[in-house]
């Protein structure tokens, strides 16, 4: 067993500035830190967590957000999408084609997807920002990820993998199901998600499709995972985790070992990792920390 590096909280947002609600999400972009949270709010943090911009996206809670180019998408509780200058923050369109919850806004690089509570993906242009295709999964989307061809779909029971055939638009196959609940993590090399049922560990894949190879199984919780996130850090790709057991656990995903773990003072509803390896952290009543090894 290799000695294990210690995770500690070095930043930690001012009471000042924090959400006034539950956390619900936390993406790094450049220099920055974006959060989002059950206020409707999106705050913008620099990577010490000083408050450096805010704003009101929607009324209700804002599940996800997205940057594109020079675009910020939020998915909101209020069944929209809305489009933001990502420099000047002014609202550009906002995008009604949902009726339940928008859970998730991804995109492949080359189009949007957008995923919701009565498992309906919308798909979009980019550029027009008009709705390209509908895809029905099934079941409500806790959390949803596209790559290239593909699109995974989950909530607590089954990954979804789904081949979009980009000649005709409308063709799509659903390729594999692997038993497992949301969160999942995807990279050029990985595929990470919750294990099924009353075991609280996280499966460890090969990113290779059709077929994604389990590697090993990620095993140091022993409550439900609720968030994990992870980035490429130096020469390798790290993972972080956290969930009800109120501790965040720091994974090696090309040696599936158990680099750290740190107890929290709450349980974690979102978490980001930069290639820095630096971990930030979302919980309740808009709690936020940095954390690093």
């Amino acid at each position: 067993v290799s000695e294990m590096v210690q995770l500690k909280q070095v930043a930690e947002a001012s009471k000042d500035n924090i959400h006034s609600a539950d956390l619900e999400f936390i993406v790094l972009h450049g220099d920055l830190v974006y959060s989002t949270a059950d206020d409707g709010k999106v705050k913008i943090w620099n990577k010490d967590l000083v408050l450096q911009k805010e704003f009101q996206a929607h009324d209700y809670a804002v599940y996800h957000l997205l940057i594109v180019q020079d675009k910020i998408f939020t998915a909101s509780i209020d069944s929209t999408i809305k489009v933001w200058d990502l420099s000047t923050l002014k609202l550009l369109k906002t995008l009604t084609k949902h009726s339940e919850p928008v859970k998730r806004v991804v995109t492949n690089g080359k189009r949007l997807f957008s995923a919701d509570d009565g498992g309906i993906v919308i798909v979009w242009n980019l550029e027009s920002l008009e709705s390209v295709n509908t895809y029905e999964v099934n079941e409500e989307v806790w959390d949803f990820v596209a790559v290239g061809n593909y699109f995974f779909s989950v909530r607590d029971r089954g990954i979804n993998i789904t081949e979009i055939k980009e000649d005709q638009t409308s063709q799509y196959a659903v390729v594999k199901v692997l038993q497992g609940r949301a969160p999942l993590y995807i990279s050029e090399k990985f595929l990470v998600y919750g294990e099924f049922g009353a075991s609280y560990g996280l499966h460890l894949h090969k990113y290779q499709p059709t077929e994604f190879p389990e590697i090993t199984d990620l095993r140091g919780h022993d409550r439900i995972i609720t968030c994990i996130g992870g980035s490429v850090v130096g020469g390798g790709e790290r993972l972080a985790s956290g969930g009800y057991d109120n501790k965040i656990n720091l994974w090696d995903l090309c040696t599936g070992e158990l680099m750290s773990s740190c107890p929290v003072p709450v349980t974690p509803s979102a978490l980001a990792m930069g290639t820095d390896g630096a971990v930030y952290v979302g919980g309740p009543d808009g709690f936020i920390v940095k954390m690093t090894v």
